[in-house]
């Protein structure tokens, strides 16, 4: 007997390039949180999400799975 297991994946459409852009600030009206924002833009490049999400959508076409990227909650 065989037994067919296939699976749907949903993870969320990221905008990396609109999540890790630094703070606008100006000369007159500095940027708060600057060092943190740029510790936590690391934090998010240097965890490959876009890499995982790739290897992500090989693994389930190759298991005959579906990965469905949704957009984000009020977008």
């Amino acid at each position: 007997m065989n037994v067919v297991i296939t699976a749907v994946i949903v993870v969320e459409k990221l905008q990396l390039h609109n999540t890790t852009r630094s703070d606008v600030s100006t000369i007159g009206e500095p940027g708060t949180k600057v060092a943190a924002r740029a510790g936590l833009n690391c934090a998010i490049l240097d965890a490959g999400i876009d890499k995982f999400i790739t290897y992500l959508r090989y693994k389930a076409v190759k298991t005959g799975s579906t990965l469905i990227a949704v957009k984000a909650f009020g977008h």
